[in-house]
């Protein structure tokens, strides 16, 4: 069951409800109370900015402002109002309005992370050795994982997807196309909004913000959100649900079979925007967001264990010799899971070196989180005679962490921890320029700083414990 409550207070306009997780969403608007952003103003002719004053989605895939329906390549453009009204808030509702998109969460093992395909090409491994097929872009700044990549879709003035390979001028790492994410700018019209959903499992979403007018042409942008809910899977302990059965229920306190669950989530994050637009050439953008998501590993379900041969040979393992069959696959109907994310095995790695650890010495916590933070800033300048120049920069860091129990039932078969560090910084400047109606050219640099760890500095990951071979 879910539930919305709505607050908002109107200043000349429609407010959106949002806030950009993992570095901010956007869309443009068709009608600024302010002056219009320099992408739509950026080469653009008289007849686009009437444009403007219609319906009509103007997008800048092409580097000018146009009207979608100007724009000859394949490309699919949303406003944040269609996205609003459809309640799609997360960039894995993307496939559902653009053709030959699909776009899901990744599975636990690859940590807080996204599979992203366009026409059949993408990644479908958060590993930082594999940069993404399908190019993420925040305001023009390249995203380079799918880790740390499951951004909220509010707040925005528009999502523009670009399908490839043909077609496209997103350029590094865009083989599939590109899906890129346009946060809404601050305009000063007062506007403030907040929402509320209310849901089984306890779920508490909240998502607030407010624009505001600081000085003569300098604006700021504040939103927010938090989602929290219980987990949907419970994890219950396979020794205390079927006692007599070879595996002895594990020590706990209180009464009860249940020891946990999976599917939690737990998260907050905040974007500030700063626009400074006076009547000139001059348009500066300051963007900075903040994501905690302590969220639990993603719930799972065993569907299958139908090899007797497979078994739990640890030495002194409560579950030693017993096989890994259908007695560990839950009711049909039943959000159920023997998972207990401890005694991985005796056999594990740390940072690529194997090692021997004692029965049952190694358990994780099932979590899958991330948390993370990024400055932006864009500046926009009307040269004269047709030429406009653009510098962007961008620094993103996220660090996270995820467990997965890969065999799903209580047997030492397998157990994944992993640690994940992400830094990033570009820097691009383009220059842009309109030789009458005979042709629009692009001239531009672009620098990319990255630097990624997995596992992170100081801590064990993958791993894995492996059975000896019978």
């Amino acid at each position: 069951m879910k539930r919305n409550i709505r607050l908002r207070r109107l200043t000349g306009g429609t407010a959106l409800v949002g806030t950009m997780l993992m570095g901010t969403a956007a869309i443009a608007q068709t009608t600024p109370a302010a002056p219009a952003p320099s992408d739509q103003r950026e080469a653009a002719p008289a007849a686009e900015q009437e444009n403007a004053a219609t319906d009509d989605i103007v997008v800048t895939a092409q580097f000018r402002g146009q009207r979608v329906q100007d724009t000859p390549i394949a490309i699919t453009a949303v406003t944040g109002d269609a996205l609003e009204a459809r309640a799609q808030t997360s960039i894995t509702d993307i496939g559902n309005f653009a053709p030959n998109v699909n776009i899901q969460p990744a599975y636990s093992s690859f940590g807080s992370a996204i599979n992203a395909f366009i026409r059949g090409v993408g990644q479908n491994d958060s590993n930082f050795a594999l940069e993404p097929g399908v190019g993420l872009y925040i305001d023009d700044i390249y995203y380079g994982a799918t880790f740390g990549a499951v951004f909220d879709l509010s707040d925005l003035e528009r999502v523009e997807v670009l399908r490839g390979p043909q077609g496209t001028l997103a350029g590094k790492n865009s083989l599939g196309g590109a899906v890129k994410l346009y946060s809404q700018k601050p305009d000063g019209s007062g506007d403030a909004y907040a929402e509320a959903t209310f849901g089984s499992y306890r779920r508490i979403d909240l998502r607030a913000g407010f624009d505001l007018k600081l000085a003569d042409d300098l604006f700021m942008r504040v939103s927010g959100v938090s989602k929290h809910r219980k987990g949907f899977v419970d994890r219950l302990d396979y020794g205390c649900v079927n006692p007599g059965q070879g595996i002895a229920a594990s020590p706990r306190d209180g009464t009860g079979c249940k020891i946990g669950t999976e599917g939690d989530q737990d998260l907050s994050a905040v974007r500030v925007a700063l626009r400074y637009a006076p009547v000139g050439p001059l348009e500066v953008n300051l963007v900075g967001d903040y994501v905690d998501d302590t969220s639990s590993s993603v719930a799972a379900k065993l569907l299958y264990a139908g090899n007797p041969n497979i078994r739990s040979y640890v030495p002194g393992s409560p579950a030693g010799g017993v096989p890994f069959d259908s007695r560990f696959i839950t009711g049909a109907k039943s959000y159920t899971i023997y998972n207990t994310y401890s005694n991985g095995g005796n056999y594990t790695t740390v940072f690529g070196t194997p090692y021997q650890v004692l029965p049952g010495s190694f358990a994780a916590e099932p979590r899958n989180d991330v948390r993370s933070w990024g400055l932006a800033g864009t500046i926009d300048y009307d040269l004269g005679s047709g030429l406009r120049l653009k510098s962007i920069t961008g620094y993103r860091k996220a660090d996270g962490y995820s467990t997965t129990d890969l065999d799903g039932s209580p047997l030492d078969l397998g157990l994944n921890a992993g640690s994940f560090g992400y830094d990033q910084f570009t820097q691009e400047l383009r220059l842009s320029a309109r030789i009458g109606d005979l042709a629009d050219i692009t001239l531009g640099g672009f620098y990319y700083d990255l630097e990624q760890l997995y596992p992170a500095t100081g801590r064990v990951s993958d791993r894995i414990a492996r059975l000896p071979d019978r």
